[in-house]
Formats: C-alpha cells, structure tokens, sequence
C-alpha cells in the first residue's frame, strides 16, 4: 500500500506472526474517515515473504527501509503481537537515530520480552518445536494446533476456521524460518527501556486473554503517558474478534 499526501495524521499498521497487510483491511475501512492508513507486510510475511532477517531488530529495519522507501516521516505507530514487538523495537532504535516523528504507540498483545534465561530457554525450546511442525507437518495441521493455544480459545469457531483457511496458503519453510527469527528467547527485555519513550503508549489487549490482562496490569507503569484498554468480549486477537470496538478504542486515543 503507498502513501499519499494526506491531511489526516498517518497511522501505520504492523500485523503479527502468520499474518499480512493485508488483514488490516476491515480495520483501514473503519480507520480511514480519521487516518492515512498505511498496512506494511514484515518479513517473512505476505509480500515480503522472500525478504528474510535476523531477530527483531532486523525486523524493525526492514520496516524502517519501508518507511523510507514511502517517503513517511511523522505517524503513529500500531503493532498487533509479533508486530507490537517490531514496533517497541522501531521506536527504541528512532531514540538514536531520530529519523521518524513517531507520534504515538499502539501496542496489542504484544510481549516486551522475557526477564529470565530459564524462560528464554523454554521458550526457544517451544519455538524450535513449533518450527518442525510447520516443516514436518501438513501446514493446515500445524495451524489448528497453533490455534488451539491457549490465548486463541476465545477465537469463535467460525472465526479460526476462516483464519486457518487464510493462513494455510503459505509457506511452511518460511513460516519455520519466521518464527526462530522472531523469537521471544532472542530478543532483549524492553521492560525497562519502555521508560524512554516519551509520546503516548496504550497497550491493549482482551480480557478474555488472562495472560496479557495480568501482563500489561503488572507493566502499565513501565511506561511514561501510558493508557491501557481493555477490550470486552476479546481474547488474544482483539483486532479480529471485536473490530469496532479496537478500531474506537484507537481513535480515541490518538484523538
């Protein structure tokens, strides 16, 4: 999707692990009247599936090269999970080098990172799992047992099947690939560096989604003017499961 000169304030959309620009499509029809909506594939992902890095800093600049490349200098930030951590990591690397106007920060479900080597070596244990299934296994079977985690359980049935469906045209290669890459054991803890930034934060998640309700309850101070929002009736994927009410809850923080 390109930029165009707009009037209205641009907000840029990142999606997460197994997804692509363009999922944001029912969220940019409801967005639009308010925003310059401008959806980016990240590696490994959608358009950029030949376009390969290494952790989530490499993530983070391939995203800078597209914003680049569309000439978007000032504009609000929003990253769904995989994408949430892509985003903290382009806005911790713009600290340094000042190259954007980074407005505001939209964060769902998105982990800051994990504190521990024990976790780390757990979780880069499930990751590399994950990584054989999606090359061992048939890929629609991979995706209903990724789906079946447990931060998805309140995906309605015809939801995750639709999801699935969308899903399983990939490649499982690249997906193995994607998911070491992005792997929450070899990225840094960003619970501290959070206090740095110093534009508006609102971290939303599901409160159907125990995990990251306790999370960002326990993390909302990490940051300096930080709002948290709590989606009724959603789980991990808020966006997805109630539309309307994220895309209100993203107007109006940004105003």
């Amino acid at each position: 999707m390109t930029h165009k000169p707009s009037i209205k304030p641009t907000l840029v959309l990142l999606h997460g692990f197994l997804g692509q620009s363009i999922d944001w499509q029912q969220h940019i029809e409801l967005l639009s009247k308010r925003f310059n909506c401008i959806a980016l594939d990240l590696a490994f992902h959608g358009k950029n599936a030949q376009q390969s890095c290494d952790g989530i800093p490499g993530y983070a600049r391939h995203i800078r090269r597209q914003l680049q490349q569309q000439a978007i200098g000032d504009f609000h930030l929003l990253g769904y999970s995989l994408g949430g951590r892509v985003a903290i990591e382009l806005c911790l690397q713009n600290l340094s080098s000042n190259e954007f106007e980074i407005q505001s920060l939209i964060i769902e479900s998105s982990h800051f990172g994990l504190s521990s080597n024990n976790e780390r070596s757990q979780r880069w244990q499930a990751d590399q799992q994950w990584a054989e299934r999606f090359v061992r296994q048939d890929l629609k079977q991979t995706l209903q047992q990724w789906y079946q985690q447990s931060v998805f359980e309140s995906l309605p049935p015809a939801l995750r099947e639709r999801i699935i469906k969308q899903r399983q045209t990939q490649d499982p290669e690249i997906l193995a690939q994607a998911i070491l890459s992005a792997s929450i054991a070899k990225q840094n803890d960003y619970s501290q560096a959070l206090a740095r930034l110093d534009f508006p934060v609102m971290l939303i998640n599901g409160e159907l989604d125990t995990k990251y309700q306790q999370f960002y309850q326990a993390h909302v101070k990490s940051f300096n003017h930080c709002h948290w929002n709590p989606i009724p009736l959603a789980g991990h994927n808020t966006h997805l499961e109630q539309p309307q009410t994220f895309c209100n809850a993203v107007i109006n923080f940004i105003g």
